[in-house]
């Protein structure tokens, strides 16, 4: 069975770049995204098959390290194998960052989103749709 759309994550914690020299700490994030994630689905799901749209937004409680786009890959790869087979069936990618003090309104009233913008501290909102033709 696959996992119902939209699909809304939580991954709490800090992201590592895809580009840290210390490839055990990115082994090591990427397990930890595979696990928050399996934790917030219905036991016995198996990977999306489909074509995704994929929103990304960051809750930093200080200024984002790494670069926006160096933190999102191993995110996405933490996804795959787990959420969807491949982050290759991503289709269209919205990324954003909410850095304490920076007032950027969202028309988005989805109980995980609130909780991510109520949250004291870094965590990261996901949200996944049929993309294309597999939206219908």
């Amino acid at each position: 069975m696959e996992p119902d759309l939209p699909l809304e994550l939580l991954v709490r914690g800090y992201p590592v770049s895809h580009q840290a020299k210390r490839k055990k700490a990115l082994e090591n994030w990427k397990n930890d995204v595979r696990r928050q994630a399996r934790a917030q689905m219905e036991p016995g799901h198996f990977a999306l098959q489909r074509l995704l749209k994929a929103t990304v937004y960051f809750f930093p409680q200080a200024e984002l390290e790494p670069d926006l786009d160096n933190a999102t890959k191993p995110v996405l790869d933490g996804l795959s194998q787990c959420v969807y087979i491949d982050d290759r069936q991503i289709e269209r990618l919205i990324i954003q960052r909410f850095e304490p003090g920076r007032v950027i309104p969202l028309l988005d009233d989805s109980p995980r989103f609130n909780e991510a913008v109520a949250s004291d501290e870094p965590i990261i909102y996901i949200r996944l749709e049929a993309f294309g033709e597999d939206a219908r």
